[in-house]
């Protein structure tokens, strides 16, 4: 299974310029920064809500454990818009972003957050244990010392977005109650 992760994602990373065929072995936050950007490729938000957009944008909101793994992300393509990342010391503007990964002190109470931004087409993803069961769209985990991740397509789908059967074959799908 995972062997398939990287085989769907690889030459889209590869594409991408994220990672290089040469590149020693990525390490577990710029196999994330991957995850991210292909997230993005794989899931469709709103018609409403792109027209008005000039870019595609990715918040990292409280601690950034990502540190420079980000960088090649910025200015890429996802639907014909520029990456542009954000730093958010706080949520207040949390809606204008399309992802959000939501880091430390915020991920350890993602019930509210979640919650001030159910109906919205934002794309909540994390790597806090229980992520998903708590009230995340997207979370990271770690199985037998591969990065793999958690999907609530219920959640994703009451804010209007959608996600491709792709990433759904790959992933850990939790449904509202956490049930797998």
């Amino acid at each position: 299974m995972v062997g398939h992760i990287l085989a769907v994602f690889m030459p889209v990373l590869m594409a991408a310029g994220l990672i290089s065929e040469v590149a020693a072995a990525p390490n577990e936050y710029e196999v994330k920064a991957a995850f991210l950007y292909n997230f993005a490729k794989f899931t469709d938000w709103p018609a409403a809500q792109a027209p008005a957009e000039e870019q595609f944008t990715i918040c990292i909101l409280g601690d950034d454990p990502f540190g420079s793994a980000l960088g090649p992300l910025n200015g890429k393509p996802i639907a014909s818009k520029p990456v542009d990342m954000r730093r958010l010391t706080e949520p207040r503007n949390v809606g204008e972003c399309r992802i959000v990964f939501v880091g430390r002190p915020y991920a350890n109470n993602i019930g509210s957050l979640a919650e001030m931004l159910r109906v919205q087409p934002v794309l909540t993803i994390g790597d806090n244990p229980d992520f998903v069961r708590s009230g995340g769209m997207i979370g990271f985990v770690l199985d037998d010392g591969r990065i793999r991740f958690e999907i609530n397509p219920d959640r994703i789908a009451l804010a209007g977005m959608t996600v491709s059967s792709q990433m759904l074959k790959l992933a850990i799908i939790i449904r509202d109650g956490g049930n797998r």
